[in-house]
């Protein structure tokens, strides 16, 4: 169980960091939606963390239609973070506890339709690990925020 959860994990976490890591890319660098998500949340990050989701899983043998699945589900779900801090008029970029450790993992779980334990396995460690890297990348200057 264990073993899958980390393959799962891993996959998901690079199709999160991806559009973060390719921000200087200018190929689809267009905002989805400004109004309602914020100009951070580009077609370039959506379909680059999709791919590279995809990719992953894929080379880890969790197969390119779970692998796909994955990648889809942590991205549109960060999108809809985003479009819920939008109507709490929060700013894009700013951090929302416990959202943003959340949004991603939930439609996951949702999607692969995992047992409840299951479930709860994979969004503790999502949670945890989130929060462990975003502290990480506070300190290594990356993020400007810890949370």
């Amino acid at each position: 169980m264990f073993k899958e959860i980390s393959l799962i994990l891993i996959t998901a976490a690079i199709a999160n960091m991806t559009p973060v890591l390719i921000k200087r890319l200018e190929i689809f660098n267009y905002a989805i939606s400004n109004k309602y998500l914020g100009i951070n949340k580009t077609y370039r990050g959506f379909i680059f963390g999709i791919l590279a989701g995809t990719l992953t899983g894929i080379i880890l043998g969790l197969g390119w239609k779970v692998s796909f699945i994955i990648g889809f589900s942590v991205l549109f779900g960060d999108l809809i973070g985003s479009f819920i801090k939008r109507k709490l008029n929060l700013k894009p970029g700013e951090s929302c506890f416990p959202l943003d450790q959340l949004d991603s993992v939930i439609l996951l779980v949702f999607f692969l339709k995992f047992s409840f334990v299951y479930s709860l396995w994979l969004i503790l460690i999502w949670f945890l690990g989130h929060i462990v890297i975003r502290h990480i990348a506070f300190y290594l200057g990356i993020n400007k925020e810890k949370w």
